[in-house]
């Protein structure tokens, strides 16, 4: 069997429940921040497994949490994994035919086209008076011009 933990590890751990002689190294504990390490996984999954009572004889002291490395092998947590698990929580966004979000997406499409038809309309609806009153003003122009070129003459 390899070693389950390094040296550093193996000196981290409860010395209450470590025993230097002891044939297994599945009886020692290790925190939650060092089963993280230890396993690969983020330490969020960790503490989801410690909240799912996945670790039944885990402890929580004035250190956080012990985790008997017995607890870690029995949830399924390989203990000599290498790659660690992002942190993240975020999950990825939905695919684009899930007919919930395609459905959401042709809502706000539709609310779109509608408050862009109403600018459109104010618009044309503003040109067209303006329009029209340039067209009153040079017949304003046209009038007054007009007037003084019969006093004029």
């Amino acid at each position: 069997m390899t070693d389950l933990a390094s040296p550093g590890m193996i000196a981290r751990m409860n010395p209450q429940t470590h025993d230097s002689n002891a044939a297994d190294p599945l009886q020692d504990v290790v925190t939650a921040a060092e089963a993280a390490r230890l396993t690969g996984r983020g330490r969020a999954t960790i503490q989801r497994t410690l909240q799912a009572g996945e670790f039944p004889n885990a402890t929580k002291g004035d250190e956080g949490w012990q985790i008997p490395l017995q607890d870690l092998v029995d949830a399924g947590f390989d203990l000599d994994r290498t790659q660690t698990e992002p942190e993240s929580t975020i999950k990825p966004p939905r695919m684009p035919n899930d007919v919930d979000a395609l459905k959401t997406q042709l809502r706000i499409a539709r609310d779109k086209l509608t408050i862009e038809s109403a600018a459109r309309r104010n618009a044309e609806q503003l040109a067209e008076e303006r329009a029209q009153h340039i067209k009153d003003l040079r017949g304003l122009v046209d009038v007054v011009l007009s007037r003084s070129t019969h006093r004029a003459g």
